[in-house]
């Protein structure tokens, strides 16, 4: 039995690998990088997740897999790191704990290590740098005001304490271009120039920002807090920041960079239809939460397709606004509860899923049908860069 059980998954294996060198797609990679991992090969695991990463940065279901990989392999490493906080704390020990858990996504735990490191050691720049660049992110992702103030905030205090922190001086500099405080983005490249000289991605740079600057006002360094709502009110920022691989590193544009989703509407409808065999069911909508528009929808009972509609759009966009006001990051899924049931939303590459069921039907029940289409339509999603 065990021979011909091991022959069946070297073959659902060796299907895998064939599917993704034919069409190397997010979701198949994945899925190939959960297989090495269930058959015992974490390193083979983790190495088909890094290149799903590389080839498509923007899928989170990629992104998902590789974290999950990642911490698996460091499991041991947060363990020593945990063992040498509780003995010997020192710098170094919280710095690499935090930049973990910083790499993993896990953002809160790092922030956490961060507040302790910055209590016991209130002069290592680490702990504001590490904040200061979980913010940069964020702040290029859903572009909030707070979130590029906050930032600056901690690159600058990081600076005060080392003043040639080349992370600090180029974070802080990429943002102030961003914001178009121009002089003050020049310094900092300049300063890393003097320790750096031969950096030519900072040598580019200052070129790029210099040729920006060149007729134009200069703007106060006290009109930061005005410059960054300015780019959350506008959705944009006032110059865009591309890698070193474009012509120019910055390029002046209508907006930043965003991915798109090619979504195949068909596979979102039989997932979604599959939820009929649930119990309780209500309505289901499937919606492309880029454009709004519903992708499925399954409606049961006692509810118009409107209506839920309205709810879905209403609630989501509530819930996202608020997530990123409670500085938890984006929203990913939650669960609204009144007399009138259940309402869970899920967050699926691109696809936003609203399932409504009557009030008697338990919130793990949802949650196993949900597990259920999830991969489906996390394979019905590609994302691609907008162009």
């Amino acid at each position: 039995m065990g021979f011909f059980e091991n022959l069946k998954k070297k073959r659902e294996l060796a299907n895998l690998e064939r599917q993704v060198e034919q069409n190397p797609t997010a979701a198949n990679l994945a899925v190939l990088a959960e297989r090495y991992l269930q058959m015992s090969q974490p390193d083979k695991a983790f190495e088909i997740a890094q290149q799903g990463v590389k080839a498509f940065p923007n899928s989170e279901k990629i992104l998902r897999t590789f974290r999950y990989i990642k911490k698996l392999q460091l499991q041991a490493k947060i363990r020593e790191l945990n063992a040498t906080i509780s003995t010997n704390p020192n710098p170094v020990a919280y710095g690499q704990l935090a930049m973990i858990y910083k790499d993993l996504g896990e953002t809160h735990k790092a922030v956490d290590v961060c507040t302790d490191l910055t209590k016991k050691f209130p002069l290592s720049e680490n702990s504001f740098l590490i904040i200061g660049e979980i913010r940069y992110q964020r702040f290029h992702e859903d572009l909030l005001a707070k979130d590029g103030q906050t930032a600056i905030e901690n690159l600058e205090k990081a600076l005060e304490l080392n003043s040639s922190n080349y992370k600090a001086l180029l974070l802080s500099a990429e943002i102030y271009i961003e914001i178009g405080i121009l002089d003050r983005a020049t310094r900092n490249l300049q300063q890393i120039l003097a320790f750096a000289p031969t950096d030519d991605r900072v040598a580019r740079l200052l070129r790029e920002a210099e040729e920006l600057s060149a007729g134009l006002a200069a703007v106060e360094e006290d009109d930061k807090e005005w410059l960054f709502i300015q780019v959350e009110n506008r959705r944009q920022f006032m110059n865009v920041i591309n890698p070193p691989e474009f012509d120019r590193m910055i390029v002046p544009t209508a907006g930043p960079s965003v991915v798109q989703y090619v979504i195949n509407a068909e596979v979102v409808k039989r997932q979604v239809n599959a939820l009929s065999r649930m119990q309780g069911l209500l309505g289901a909508l499937a919606m492309n939460r880029e454009t709004g528009e519903i992708i499925a929808e399954r409606i049961v009972l006692r509810i118009s397709r409107e209506s839920l509609e309205d709810l879905l759009k209403t609630t989501f966009r509530v819930a996202h606004n608020a997530a990123l006001r409670m500085d938890v990051g984006s929203f990913s899924q939650g669960i609204l509860g009144g007399d009138f049931g259940s309402l869970h939303l899920r967050l699926v590459e691109g696809i936003v899923l609203a399932v409504l069921v009557d009030p008697q039907t338990r919130a793990e029940m949802v949650e196993s049908s949900l597990q259920e289409i999830v991969p489906g339509l996390a394979n019905a999603s590609t994302a691609v860069k907008k162009q």
